[in-house]
């Protein structure tokens, strides 16, 4: 029985920290064996029909992230008709793959939730490893950046300010019900404005840019 542990950094490359990764998944596919009459590896079906996958299986040394990501689409395209042979989420930072026979693999994660931004924020290269018995390998990992906004609108029912009482008001941005003081975005801007007045040169509407 072999092992593959995939690590993550906990960073990346920017500094930023990379959030919760415990609902992102990673698909593993065997898609090549030791052949001991050629003394080499070389791809089972249906993957030895696949003249991407080819090229890649036969560079010495093994193919880097940039090769394997200009393949990704005729990667994908082939291992969407197969079966994983192991689909794990991620404990931490890491995944662990047990149980595995020897072999030449490749690995890519599955898209994520929308509704999390952590994951939709997390990219991760796929990637291609040989497992004799035991094996290890850090993701070439990259974080995809989302502006986000939030808008307030104050909306009056008053018979079209027939009674003439509208007065402008304060509005406070808040986060998990908690005044936001400040927010700092992805490039260092500061955002401090984040109590506004609505009133009717604005008419009555505000927007954030986050």
């Amino acid at each position: 029985n072999c092992k593959l542990t995939l690590n993550v950094p906990e960073k990346y490359a920017d500094g930023a920290e990379v959030g919760d990764l415990s609902n992102v998944e990673v698909e593993l596919y065997r898609i090549g064996e030791w052949d001991r009459t050629v003394e080499a590896w070389v791809l089972i079906s249906p993957y030895a029909e696949n003249d991407t996958i080819k090229v890649l299986a036969n560079t010495d040394p093994e193919p880097t992230a940039a090769q394997i990501e200009d393949a990704r689409d005729a990667i994908d395209e082939m291992v969407d008709s197969a079966d994983a042979v192991q689909t794990k989420t991620f404990s931490g930072h890491t995944v662990t793959f047990e149980n595995l026979e020897y072999g030449y693999y490749f690995g890519r994660r599955i898209h994520a939730d929308e509704e999390n931004l952590a994951e939709q924020e997390f990219v991760m290269n796929p990637f291609l490893v040989t497992v004799l018995k035991e094996a290890t390998i850090e993701a070439k990992i990259d974080h995809a950046l989302f502006e986000t906004s939030v808008s307030v609108r104050k909306k009056w029912v008053d018979s079209n300010n027939d009674f003439k009482q509208r007065k402008s008001i304060k509005v406070q941005l808040l986060q998990n019900d908690i005044p936001v003081e400040k927010v700092v975005l992805q490039d260092n801007t500061v955002i401090d404005e984040t109590t506004i007045e609505l009133n009717d040169s604005n008419d009555w509407y505000y927007k954030w840019e986050i």
